[in-house]
C-alpha cells in the first residue's frame, strides 16, 4: 500500500496530478486518516491503462521499471503476510 506521495514518486506524476486522478476515479484509492492509499495492484492497472498514457506519452517508456518495482514491492507484502 502507498501513500501520495510515493505513488505519485513511482508514477512521476506530482501528487497534484495523483490526487486528480483518484477524484476522477481512474485510479482507485482509500481515504485514510488525513491522506490516501493506494494499492499496488490498482498503480499497476492504472499504468496499463490508455488515460497515462495519453496523458504522459513518456510514462509509457518507463513501464516495465515502475511495473517491475511494484510487482517486486506486493511479493514482498504478501510474502510477509504469509507468516
Amino acid at each position: 500500500m502507498y501513500t501520495t506521495p510515493e505513488a505519485a514518486d513511482l508514477l512521476h506524476i506530482s501528487e497534484r496530478t495523483l490526487i486528480e486522478e483518484i477524484s476522477k476515479r481512474l485510479i482507485e484509492a482509500r481515504n485514510v486518516g488525513k491522506g490516501w492509499k493506494i494499492l499496488g495492484e490498482n498503480l499497476l492497472s492504472y499504468m496499463g491503462s490508455p488515460s497515462i498514457q495519453q496523458m504522459q506519452p513518456n510514462v509509457k517508456d518507463s513501464n516495465p521499471i515502475m511495473q517491475d518495482d511494484i510487482a517486486e514491492d506486493l511479493m514482498v507484502d504478501n510474502n510477509d503476510s504469509d507468516h
